[in-house]
């Protein structure tokens, strides 16, 4: 999938989650006018010009179409809920746009790799456009900073089943909560972040939630985006929103931090937050480098067994090693191109199968 551009129409594909079978897909769901709203910049919601559709008809696979004009700003938002039948789940994407000032990178880096460089994320994305499997890790701790402790705990989160880790609001320090993983390998570049619950504060447009991740670069908590999680809802949905280089601690096992924070305006302790599932996903780059590296083995002198490097190796030998014919042991001694070392030999038999060097029929290695 091409990175969402400024002005350039795009296309969602994702799926919808049965509300009558929790965690399951909903087959060909109903999408009708006013379930699917856009917000450009920080506008109000607003139907989308094309109404979402099911594609391929009675599959699972959603296709979302978001105008150019739609798309005139560096932040786009869309939400869906199912306003008449409440057969799929609500879900919320936000899309960070690329924009013109964003073309400029570390062009002169091969690699695009230097942390905090737009060239490291524009690498970033393609990785994740070309790769063919994410790996997700749940939290390893996490806390409450404000708030107070309903239920559950954060290790409540780790698998999406109904069972919450429920925090409520206090009326004067309001709600924080701070999560922590561990990305699989210093390898692995950065993805999403991805939420599965809800928040129940009221009114809305006073009451949400922020999604804050730690920028280990200025080594000071960034916000990511603001209103991630909107408040009063009813029911749980779906809310991601892209990591990058700059929030990973390489230096401590590649850890990543993220905070959900209630907006700083008021607060009221019969507010809750309800976090079914979080994880954070990566992907794992594998380099043209390092494949040519596997199908070839290039360390020089230790060629490993059946490798494209040790066959090529052998065939070196064979063409220009040292090759002996031994008249006693009735043998064909192969040597490496140094024409000292030994790679191989073989029993040599004429047409009757005895021992011979002169008329050879056959040769079996030893």
């Amino acid at each position: 999938m091409a990175s969402p551009k400024k002005g350039v129409a795009y296309i969602l594909d994702i799926p919808l989650f049965d509300t009558a079978s929790l965690g399951d897909l909903k087959v060909n769901p109903t999408i009708a006018e006013g379930d699917f709203k856009v917000s450009t910049g920080n506008g109000a919601f607003a139907n989308l010009d094309t109404l979402p559709v099911v594609e391929p008809t009675g599959s699972v696979n959603v296709k979302i179409a978001i105008s150019q004009n739609e798309m005139d700003d560096a932040r786009v938002r869309v939400k869906g809920v199912d306003v008449a039948g409440d057969e799929w789940e609500d879900v919320f994407i936000s899309l960070d746009v690329e924009t013109d000032e964003d073309s400029v990178f570390e062009h002169l880096l091969e690699d695009h790799t230097t942390p905090g460089t737009y060239g490291a994320e524009i690498a970033t994305k393609a990785d994740l456009s070309a790769s063919a499997s994410t790996d997700y890790v749940q939290a390893i701790a996490g806390s409450v900073i404000n708030g107070t402790e309903t239920s559950g705990t954060y290790a409540s989160t780790r698998s999406r089943n109904g069972v919450y880790w429920q925090v409520t609001e206090d009326n004067v320090d309001g709600l924080i909560v701070e999560l922590t993983f561990n990305l699989p390998s210093s390898d692995h570049r950065p993805g999403v972040v991805n939420v599965h619950g809800r928040y129940t504060g009221n009114p809305p447009n006073q009451h949400y939630m922020d999604l804050y991740i730690y920028n280990v670069e200025l080594a000071e908590w960034e916000e990511l985006l603001d209103r991630f999680l909107p408040g009063g809802n009813t029911n749980d949905a779906n809310y991601t929103h892209e990591f990058y280089e700059r929030h990973i601690d390489r230096g401590n096992n590649n850890e990543v931090k993220i905070r959900i924070i209630h907006n700083p305006t008021s607060y009221n302790a019969s507010h809750n937050l309800y976090l079914d599932y979080v994880d954070v996903s990566s992907i794992k780059v594998v380099t043209a480098k390092e494949i040519a590296a596997a199908v070839w083995d290039l360390i020089p002198g230790t060629p490993v067994t059946g490798s494209m490097g040790e066959f090529m190796v052998r065939l070196w030998d064979e063409a220009g090693g040292r090759r002996v014919l031994d008249s006693v042991t009735f043998q064909e001694i192969f040597y490496r191109a140094d024409n000292i070392t030994e790679i191989m030999r073989f029993n040599l038999f004429d047409k009757d199968g005895n021992p011979s060097v002169t008329n050879v029929y056959e040769r079996v290695r030893v």
